[in-house]
């Protein structure tokens, strides 16, 4: 039987129940006492149909979501110019090791250079090894001397109306 053929489209609307999904499933994989709060509402608010602070590369086989890249694009002070950050990078077990991730980065890449980005970014978790040598192996290289900080709500929220 033949494998049915993957893919890659620009993320819609109708996508928002499945990415959401995805996004819990990441998040149990790293730690399953992580619990996301995003809903298939707050993909819509945000993503491109919405407010537009995010795209997705979405692979598709047979009308089923088996991969998904979300990316934003960042402007960078240091290097005077703009590059996709990655913040969610998904391939379902049942595609593995058959190049997806690394065609879902480079589709992420191609729309990166049809807007002037010059750069891709990402974080991953300090203890997924596997995902580590994947991203080194693609080219990435960490920064030794940078950590990420942040600041969330309700610090933020206070913060912000200071």
């Amino acid at each position: 039987m033949k494998e049915k053929e993957i893919i890659l489209r620009s993320l819609t609307q109708k996508d928002s129940l499945a990415v959401s999904k995805i996004i819990y499933m990441l998040a149990y994989h790293i730690d399953p006492d992580i619990k996301p709060v995003t809903t298939s509402e707050t993909i819509n608010q945000y993503g491109p149909n919405g407010l537009g602070h995010f795209d997705g590369v979405i692979a598709e086989q047979a009308g089923r979501v088996v991969g998904l890249c979300l990316f934003s694009i960042r402007f960078s002070g240091w290097r005077g110019t703009s590059g996709i950050f990655v913040s969610d990078l998904y391939v379902d077990t049942s595609v593995r090791a058959g190049g997806l991730g690394r065609k879902l980065l480079c589709e992420t890449a191609k729309k990166g250079l049809s807007k002037n980005c010059n750069f891709l970014q990402l974080d991953v978790d300090i203890d997924n090894k596997n995902a580590i040598d994947f991203y080194t192996h693609l080219g990435l290289k960490a920064h030794k001397n940078e950590i990420q900080m942040f600041m969330e709500e309700p610090i933020f929220n206070s913060f912000a109306t200071n």
